[in-house]
């Protein structure tokens, strides 16, 4: 049995470290942002097929809150790789 070698040649690519934080701050941005956006709005959607109207204040506080949650859960993740 013979063992082929492979001649695909692989570059590897160097990003600065102001790069890795920038594309960090992107991720973290929308992993947070994305899913509070989404709750918040099935929150508001819920509540109006139901008949209940939820203060703009409270759907803000809502939103605030599920972005901080995973901005204090992902950020360290984020920050070990």
């Amino acid at each position: 049995m013979s063992s082929a070698t492979s001649s695909i040649a692989i570059k590897d690519v160097q990003i600065s470290g102001q790069s890795t934080w920038i594309f960090k701050s992107v991720g973290l941005a929308l992993v947070t942002l994305l899913p509070a956006l989404f709750w918040t709005a099935l929150i508001a959607t819920a509540g109006r097929f139901l008949g209940v109207t939820f203060a703009p204040a409270a759907l803000l506080a809502t939103g605030a809150a599920i972005t901080l949650f995973l901005a204090a859960v992902c950020a360290p993740i984020m920050a070990q790789t």
